[in-house]
């Protein structure tokens, strides 16, 4: 029986360029710019490019910003028309997955345009991209998250969390959005948090550990919190639980950290390392009620030293990845509250921002760490991704949006909230976007974090995207010394 695109089949959004009562309805007469900012608005990595009848006449796709904008410095406000690839090759509803495939490797090519009667000369309808072939493998992440919570026993996470890692490099080679590996993984990282701590609350009460009648939330931090951990990188998380009765604060506080110590330990053994600043719920002052959150940042707000604004950049990345979220929801308004009271704090997490690292002053050379293990490499989270995510992050804080801790949606939300700087924060998205997508292959292929890289291994096209990426740092770092005023009071 044959298996057709049925479930395979995306209907192609069309979207409308133009202004006042004149909409143009396709692509081909609008700029890069503009082409760019719809899919970015949309979030989909590819369009097909229409004429005025809505035919097709070429394919645009993340791939090709990247190699041929970046690459070759075309101007953004040249013609769609300029970089598209063409000519599309076109399909009829009825393919079937094999056909896909098979058309695919015959034109080496990653999307196919599905039209009403499956030639050029018909109205586009929709399209078939690699990535939705991809999906419907054994091994997609939706079952994944389905075996995950299925699980019956521990030892079961580890080797799923590996077919995960597995499947989020495969991605990436196929050169899937990073934006979705990272929502996938992101997916499939809170499953086995979920499943870990399911465990662990059924081993201790195996144990005769009772848990306390409060609600609690395990809270992912870093690059984890933020919703872009590719790699199975250090262990960043806490835990809030709510406040206790006075007499049961002693209780709560044993119980919820040996819950912490037992879940630490077991997604260790899922390939989650100790964080080795011990920034994890494990850690007493990492692990509280949420009253006792209230005061951390309440002693961090009004004594901004360096520690307290460390401590403040780690935690304002965080995201619920298992519990009761209505306790970050009450922690959010109290820090919102309290972060516009305290114009020091704002200043001193500005100046974090611009001065660690910093501030890069040349586009022509790379700084690389001249001694010790990664003499000669290029630290990518350091000089590169740790700016423009602290930048996302101030201003962020600043214009009082904290309903997302992702640097990519950061940028896209800052761009609607201050659109004076709109093009520079849909620039600095492209760039962090790219910088994921770096540091992700580079892990893969040296199975580490990925972040020291040797630019001398670097294609000759990432080479240009990491000397790029410091045009957008500088100018967020520019913006931030602009807006706290930090070029005056230093």
């Amino acid at each position: 029986m044959a298996l057709y695109t049925k479930n395979l089949f995306r209907p192609v959004d069309l979207l409308h360029v133009g202004s006042g009562n004149e909409i143009m309805c396709g692509f081909m007469y609008s700029s890069i710019q503009e082409v760019a900012q719809a899919m970015a608005e949309s979030r989909v990595g590819s369009m097909v490019i229409i004429d005025e009848d809505k035919l097709p006449v070429g394919i645009v796709t993340d791939t090709d910003f990247t190699r041929k904008v970046v690459s070759k410095d075309i101007p953004l406000r040249y013609k769609i028309t300029d970089i598209m690839s063409r000519p599309v090759v076109t399909v009829a509803r009825s393919i079937t997955v094999a056909s896909a495939i098979l058309t695919m490797m015959r034109h080496n090519i990653r999307h196919l345009v599905v039209t009403e009667d499956g030639s050029t000369q018909s109205e586009v309808v929709g399209m078939i991209s690699e990535r939705d072939i991809l999906l419907m493998q054994s091994n997609n992440p939706a079952l994944l998250v389905k075996r995950i919570m299925k699980s019956q026993q521990p030892e079961e996470l580890k080797a799923i969390g590996e077919l995960a890692t597995e499947l989020a490099k495969n991605y990436l080679e196929k050169e899937v959005s990073v934006t979705f590996v990272a929502e996938m993984m992101t997916e499939i990282h809170d499953a086995l948090i979920a499943r870990a701590i399911e465990f662990s609350i059924a081993k201790l009460e195996a144990e005769g550990f009772q848990k306390p009648e409060l609600r609690f939330v395990w809270i992912s931090l870093g690059s984890e919190g933020r919703g872009e951990q590719l790699l199975r990188t250090d262990q960043d998380n806490a835990l809030i639980y709510d406040d206790p009765l006075p007499e049961d604060e002693k209780m709560a506080e044993r119980y919820f950290l040996r819950l912490a110590e037992e879940v630490n330990g077991l997604l260790e053994k899922c390939g989650f390392p100790k964080c080795p600043a011990n920034i994890m719920a494990r850690n007493p002052r990492w692990n509280q009620s949420l009253w006792g959150w209230k005061e951390h940042f309440a002693e961090w707000l009004h004594q901004p030293d360096p520690e307290a604004v460390l401590n403040s950049t780690i935690f304002f990345d965080y995201r619920c990845s298992y519990g009761d979220p209505s306790l970050l929801e009450k922690l959010n308004l109290f820090l919102l509250e309290a972060s516009k009271k305290s114009k020091r704090f704002m200043h001193f997490m500005a100046k974090n921002a611009v001065e660690n690292p910093a501030q890069l002053t040349f586009f022509r050379n790379f700084f690389l760490d001249r001694k010790g293990e990664h003499k000669n490499k290029f630290d990518i989270k350091l000089r590169a991704m740790l700016p423009l995510a602290d930048a996302a992050r101030i201003l962020c804080i600043h214009h009082e949006l904290l309903g997302s801790s992702n640097t990519l949606d950061r940028f896209k939300r800052l761009a609607l909230a201050d659109p004076t700087y709109a093009d520079r924060y849909r620039e600095a998205a492209r760039t962090y976007e790219l910088l994921m997508r770096i540091r992700a292959r580079s892990g893969f292929e040296n199975k580490d974090s990925g972040r020291y890289i040797s630019p001398n291994k670097l294609h000759k096209l990432e080479r240009k995207t990491l000397k790029y990426s410091f045009r957008s740092i500088h100018d967020m770092q520019q913006m931030l010394r602009s807006k706290f005023d930090l070029n005056i009071f230093g």
